[in-house]
């Protein structure tokens, strides 16, 4: 089983056979958005897209975005628009 792992003071990742960057950094991150590119440029040594099981991938601390608050502009009903 991929798992979170501490190796030497950094966090990293030990792969399954199979796992993807992009599936780690959804897992680890709730994202590929923004995150993949950083994981990539952390283990830059990768050759293959799809890893082989036991690579030791190093986890930078990304960190979370913003959230984004929504504010209405204006009042659909005064528009005539019904939910």
């Amino acid at each position: 089983m991929s798992q979170i792992v501490e190796q030497a003071g950094q966090k990293c990742w030990r792969t399954n056979e199979g796992d993807t960057l992009d599936q780690i950094a959804i897992a680890v991150y709730g994202t590929s958005a923004g995150t993949l590119e950083i994981l990539a440029a952390a283990n830059s040594d990768l050759a293959q897209p799809v890893l082989a099981s036991g690579v030791m991938l190093k986890l930078p601390d990304i960190p979370k975005p913003q959230s984004r608050r929504v504010r209405q502009v204006f009042d659909a009903t005064k528009l005539g628009v019904s939910k």
